[in-house]
């Protein structure tokens, strides 16, 4: 009986089937480290040659091994890898492949597909970067994650105005860094966005390539390590001491960034400059600036001088009168009654201070301030008492409170009135009494600027006190005080005017000028004025520069009087520079005596080759009639009383004459009230012309010779003649009209 067909049939699949189920790999295991296990799943790089061991059952030599990417059948399969080795039983087997494609892979074996079992499926990746590379790559990105986090220290911890300030007054290399950083810190937020964003991306990227290339535990442990060592403690190190120099050097990428991160930074800095304002650099107090100075002392470049002045500006302002007066049991004073005869003006000399406080019966109760510059015309001999001249002057005394802060000190004596005030305290520590006002002391202009400079000003006084150890200190230099004050005795090396001529020269000024006349200036202050040494000058041409001989020009101002005593000088007027000669007692620029801000009209130069002048200066004619005001009072207070009333009455007069002749100048048009302006009189020179010269200038000059003056073989001065009521003591301020002896200054003057 044939067999029948169906039977045979399924016979071979009956085989084919137990043949199949018979081989097949159930798993495998890589035998080396190229394959690495990923969440369960065997990963290795494509063209990688690595040996596997199969399980399995049927396995034999020469069985087929290939890959497919599908999960179902092994149509298209690849990689072909013969198993070269199994086990007596076929269950286990060897077999070295070597995938070229980078996908999930699943296994065939003699082309049946063996399942989508995680334990047979592969996963390839594609090969990674060659070791070069990466090793380059790596570097790159630990120093671009360094820049990032020191720029974020250094240039952060700059602020605007400390760029600024280093920018305006740095040296050399550090000012030009300062300049290339400032206009981006300026945009301090923007900044501040674009190098986190930049750090952030950096380290993000060294942590991803260090796992990829190392993998697992050893890439955490190795980015860590680089980003901490390399990204962070170095550059952060470096940076804090030498921003400005990484800052300005690495301008370029830190620019670059900017535009790379523009898009996500910008938005954000907008918002930040929204939300916190205008960002503010460090601000010191004054506290902190003083310990800020005092930590930097041995870096910086100020000396100990410059540092306590600094120190002392500073913490001036936080003490009191109470710390730098000087108490009153250490003030040298006078009594209000004393006189000022040789001895006291040796007293006041010797003891050295410019500002001397009086009192009067108690120390404590002061009435007033002697200047020492007020005993300029004071002679010893006439015994003037003290009050007379305190009343004169009278000096302002200021007063300030123990707790009166320096700088308000300070603002007071730069108002001028006085350079010292007495220190009041106020004793409230009896309750069962009324507050007591006490002066404890005084300070002056002198203290408040030791204070601030932290060191003790000598001047150049024999001796001084300190104010601090209260001791007496003495210059090395001290010689005890014996002779006269300088102010009155004669230097004998300096050139002086002969008995003869010096009274000549007092007599002449004495009765032929209202400005010298006994009402105005004393005869006794007189005599000392022209003995002073810078009163009397000989002047010889042959000494001079040509710019010396010239004591006046045209248009500048003239501030002493001259009255030529030997010589001649050359006296040119007008616009046509007319000349004459001034010689022996004419009388120059007498108005320079009494008009502030005189300025000449003519020019006045050194004729021969010789000449004796008495200058006699505005500012010492000022005081030398302030002098002689002392001394009338003193001695004719009654006269004194009538003269003072007798001025204001002037002043009256004056002020209603010059309100008349500005009607007249605008009725007639002209500034010379009814005088042709031809008539016009230059100011200033008193003397005869030459006639040839008040011909040609045609000018009207009323010729006057003043005679030599006549004088007594004596040298009594003249008396003192008490004003009257009459127009002469009007002309003592009007110096158009005529004085005393019929002459002004309109003779033959310049004013």
């Amino acid at each position: 009986m044939p067999p029948n067909p169906l039977i045979c049939v399924a016979a071979v699949l009956a085989l084919i089937a137990t043949t199949a189920a018979a081989q097949s790999v159930r798993s495998y295991f890589p035998l080396n480290d190229k394959f690495k296990n990923l969440d369960g799943v065997w990963t290795v790089t494509t063209d990688t040659e690595t040996e596997l061991l199969l399980f399995g059952e049927g396995l034999g030599v020469g069985d087929v091994v290939t890959f497919t990417e599908s999960a179902t059948n092994c149509v298209e399969r690849f990689d072909a890898s013969p198993i070269s080795s199994t086990s007596p039983d076929g269950v286990e087997a060897r077999v070295t492949v070597s995938l070229t494609t980078s996908s999930d892979l699943y296994f065939c074996l003699n082309g049946t597909h063996q399942g989508d079992d995680v334990y047979i499926t592969a996963e390839a990746t594609a090969a990674g970067i060659p070791l070069p590379v990466s090793i380059v790559f790596l570097i790159v990105l630990l120093g671009l994650s360094g820049l990032f986090s020191g720029l974020n220290l250094g240039l952060m911890s700059l602020a605007p105005n400390e760029l600024e300030v280093i920018s305006a007054s740095g040296e050399g290399k550090e000012q030009q860094h300062a300049r290339t950083i400032l206009p981006l810190r300026r945009r301090g937020n923007l900044l501040l966005c674009t190098v986190l964003l930049g750090n952030v991306l950096v380290n993000s990227t060294l942590a991803i390539f260090l796992d990829g290339l190392f993998g697992g535990l050893a890439g955490v442990l190795g980015s860590t390590a680089g980003i901490v060592i390399f990204g962070e403690i170095v550059p952060q190190s470096v940076c804090s001491r030498h921003a400005l120099a990484v800052g300005a050097y690495t301008i370029w990428l830190t620019k670059f960034f900017m535009v790379v991160t523009f898009p996500i930074a910008y938005p954000i800095s907008v918002v930040l400059d929204k939300i916190l304002g205008d960002e503010v650099g460090a601000v010191y107090m004054r506290k902190q600036l003083l310990h800020l100075l005092k930590m930097q002392d041995p870096y910086n470049d100020l000396e100990r001088d410059e540092l306590d002045i600094i120190t002392g500006a500073l913490t001036y302002k936080t003490k009191t009168a109470a710390d730098v007066m000087t108490k009153m049991e250490d003030v040298f004073m006078l009594d209000i009654n004393s006189i000022l005869d040789f001895k006291t003006v040796s007293r006041i000399i010797d003891d050295g201070h410019s500002r001397i406080p009086t009192y009067r019966g108690e120390r404590d109760n002061i009435v007033g301030l002697l200047y020492v510059k007020d005993l300029a015309f004071i002679d010893p001999d006439d015994k003037t008492p003290l009050e007379t001249v305190i009343k004169y002057y009278k000096h302002p005394i200021e007063e300030v409170y123990t707790t009166t802060a320096l700088d308000e000190m300070l603002d007071l004596f730069k108002k001028g009135r006085t350079h010292m005030v007495m220190v009041i305290h106020i004793n409230a520590e009896d309750p069962d009494r009324d507050p007591v006002r006490e002066v404890v002391g005084i300070a002056t202009l002198e203290d408040v600027i030791e204070e601030i400079i932290q060191d003790e000003i000598i001047d150049e006084t024999d001796r001084y006190l300190d104010n601090k150890t209260k001791a007496l200190v003495r210059r090395d230099d001290h010689k005890p005080f014996a002779l006269p004050p300088a102010a009155f005795a004669r230097e004998e090396t300096s050139f002086r005017l002969s008995d003869n001529v010096a009274l000549a020269v007092f007599t002449y000024l004495a009765t032929q000028f209202e400005e010298f006349s006994p009402n105005i200036i004393g005869g006794a202050v007189l005599k000392r004025l022209l003995g002073r040494p810078e009163c009397v000058r000989l002047l010889q041409k042959e000494d001079l520069t040509e710019d010396e001989m010239w004591l006046y020009r045209e248009g500048e101002p003239g501030d002493f009087f001259t009255l030529v005593v030997e010589g001649s000088l050359t006296v040119i007027v007008g616009k046509d520079r007319l000349q004459f000669e001034a010689g022996p007692y004419h009388a120059i620029c007498l108005s320079a005596l009494t008009q502030p801000g005189f300025v000449c009209d003519f020019s006045a130069r050194i004729k021969t080759s010789k000449v004796v002048l008495v200058c006699i200066p505005r500012k010492l004619y000022l005081d030398a009639v302030a002098a002689s005001k002392i001394t009338n009072q003193r001695e004719h207070p009654e006269v004194f009383a009538l003269a003072q009333r007798a001025e204001a009455a002037a002043r009256e007069h004056l002020a209603h004459v010059h309100h008349d002749d500005d009607d007249d100048d605008d009725d007639d048009g002209s500034g010379n009230a009814g005088t042709a302006p031809s008539q016009q009189q230059p100011n200033g020179v008193v003397g005869e012309p030459s006639s040839a010269s008040a011909a040609n200038n045609g000018a009207g000059y009323e010729e006057r010779r003043q005679e030599s003056p006549p004088y007594e073989p004596t040298a009594t001065p003249p008396q003192f003649a008490p004003p009257t009521n009459d127009s002469s003591s009007a002309r003592l301020l009007d110096n158009d009209d005529d004085d005393a002896h019929g002459h002004g200054d309109n003779g033959f003057s310049v004013v």
